[in-house]
């Protein structure tokens, strides 16, 4: 596999056919490979590269990212959508049909991670963290085009997030000040069940 950008930043493969990978690269593309398309019989020498299915840069997706995509995710029950993360400070929900952005979320500044809960059935929220002073993780609801909720309590700048395996209102976000919130998104200011110092 061989992206026609830059440096590879994220990886997903989605895990309803384990067939289609999407690759994040630093030039702002995101690019599509089909990884059951394989030969019948082994390559004779070196294996060739292989090109993307498709694939959105800053020239064929002006609507795309304009930094580098910094995460990815498919959407967990459906490879017709997918989110990523950029360090043009936005979250776009992606329609994976047309490879464009069909919803766009600003963000307090460059994004590093995205995450959307596998077990969920009450929800599809995006759960995204940033740069910024403000310090928090912050969930999108693609259902209203903007930010639903805010979680508040890092003293450093959040940089990865976790859902709950089992229960999908439960997020684990860790930070630069080293400490680790499991939140239960449903409370509003007491939404911080724990924290790991």
């Amino acid at each position: 596999l061989t992206p026609r950008g830059d440096a590879v930043t994220t990886l997903s493969l989605e895990a309803i056919d384990e067939r289609y990978l999407l690759a994040g690269c630093a030039d702002a593309s995101v690019a599509l490979y089909d990884v059951a398309d394989t030969p019948s019989a082994p390559p004779r020498g070196p294996p060739q590269p292989r090109r993307p299915v498709v694939q959105a840069t800053r020239r064929s997706c002006r609507s795309g990212h304009t930094g580098a995509v910094a995460c990815v995710q498919w959407f967990p029950h459906d490879t017709g959508a997918f989110v990523s993360g950029g360090y043009d400070a936005l979250v776009k929900l992606w329609d994976t049909n047309t490879m464009s952005p069909a919803c766009d979320f600003e963000s307090a500044g460059r994004v590093h991670c995205v995450c959307m809960s596998e077990v969920a059935s009450r929800h599809n929220l995006i759960a995204a963290c940033a740069d910024g002073d403000d310090r928090e993780v912050v969930l999108y609801d693609p259902n209203v085009g903007h930010a639903a909720h805010r979680l508040c309590g890092h003293r450093g700048v959040p940089w990865a997030l976790a859902w709950s395996p089992r229960d999908e209102h439960h997020l684990v976000s860790g930070g630069s000040d080293g400490s680790l919130r499991l939140w239960d998104i449903r409370k509003n200011i007491r939404g911080c069940l724990r924290s790991f110092d």
